[in-house]
């Protein structure tokens, strides 16, 4: 299965990959999916895994549970705001990207068993059943199939690796034992499609995620329809190998949502552990799809409005104590090393620093 988008001649396919007969394959069905997401990854940063193993009513339960949280009002959010130390609120537009603030607010959730951050949680009885429900669900994503103690997100690390033929001593799964993932739950407001277009204000501007990768949910409900916004970059389409160069110079296409799949993208850890091989994907919040063709049809000045859309990602990131430098088989002689060793913690920490004000 393929998504066709037609953008200045190009045909942009990310694919869908089936991902049951890695969980439940034999040896030669694992490499053959292996292959298919290496593939994948060096051409577009991403693809959607079907069959992942997460039940598609768990998925829209959280949707739910996310409006639930986002329709508290604001002094009962910001009583639990995000800090150093801490994951949970995030409040609109607190979010900046090259000087540029983000519409979008948020709440973030730790794995429990995290010793460097803790979660905030508002009071139960503001919100009966959200942190017990969360909390689960964080859990589905880190010990999915539990008879086998394995998670999604150490599967695909696991499928990363086979992929890489790694030895035993440097599988990827070995860095993310801890399984310190933070997963948001993400709300873009409603806004005007021509303001959005101008880019006088931007949802979410062009940016690489700092993780090893993102399993991201996008809402696609069976009461809710795809609203859609999220933009990738083609992988070499821009003159130079940073965000703000994607955003004005590469060719961008759609990643709308599809029913029963997570969209899988590559971040600056994996980037940098496979020497470029797979490189971070480039993303962005437009204008979704249908709007982009409403403001190109419409015969009159009237504005129009794009709904609140919602997403939430979950980050798969190293062990705090990991040092990430280019894995055996991605460079030799004539293909050199292009980075050095990168401290994780240190890495991180200046990260959100310099993006949360």
């Amino acid at each position: 299965m393929f998504l066709h988008v037609q953008i200045a001649e190009v045909l942009i396919e990310p694919p869908v990959t089936d991902f049951g007969p890695f969980l439940d394959g034999t040896q030669k069905d694992q490499a053959e999916i292996a292959h298919r997401v290496d593939e994948a990854l060096r051409t577009y940063g991403c693809l959607y895994l079907a069959n992942h193993g997460i039940p598609q009513s768990n998925i829209d339960e959280v949707f739910q549970q996310t409006r639930r949280f986002h329709n508290l009002p604001l002094d009962t959010k910001l009583a639990v705001a995000r800090s150093e130390t801490s994951t949970g609120y995030t409040a609109l537009k607190s979010e900046i990207i090259r000087s540029v603030p983000s519409l979008k607010e948020s709440f973030g959730i730790d794995n429990t068993k995290n010793l460097n951050r803790s979660n905030r949680w508002t009071a139960e009885e503001a919100i009966p059943g959200f942190k017990e429900f969360m909390l689960d669900f964080h859990q589905v994503c880190s010990r999915m199939r539990a008879q086998r103690c394995t998670t999604l997100a150490q599967q695909f690390l696991s499928c990363l690796s086979v992929a890489l033929q790694l030895p035993p001593t440097l599988l990827l799964e070995n860095y993310h034992a801890q399984a310190c993932f933070t997963m948001d739950l993400i709300r873009y407001p409603s806004i005007s499609a021509q303001v959005l277009q101008s880019e006088t204000q931007r949802r979410m501007s062009a940016h690489a995620d700092f993780d090893t990768v993102t399993l991201l949910f996008q809402e696609n409900g069976p009461h809710v329809p795809a609203l859609g916004g999220l933009e990738a970059a083609l992988v070499g389409s821009s003159k130079a190998d940073t965000s703000a160069s994607y955003d004005a110079t590469g060719i961008w296409f759609d990643v709308p949502p599809r029913q029963g799949t997570v969209l899988v993208n590559v971040g600056h850890m994996l980037k940098r552990w496979t020497n470029g091989r797979w490189d971070s994907l480039i993303h962005r919040v437009g204008v979704p799809p249908k709007f982009k063709w409403a403001l190109e049809k419409r015969e009159s000045e009237e504005d129009v409005m794009i709904p609140e859309r919602f997403s939430i990602p979950f980050f798969v990131t190293p062990d705090r104590g990991t040092t990430v430098e280019a894995l055996p088989g991605t460079w030799d002689v004539d293909t050199p090393r292009k980075w050095g060793p990168l401290d994780v913690k240190d890495f991180l920490r200046r990260k959100r620093k310099v993006n949360l004000t």
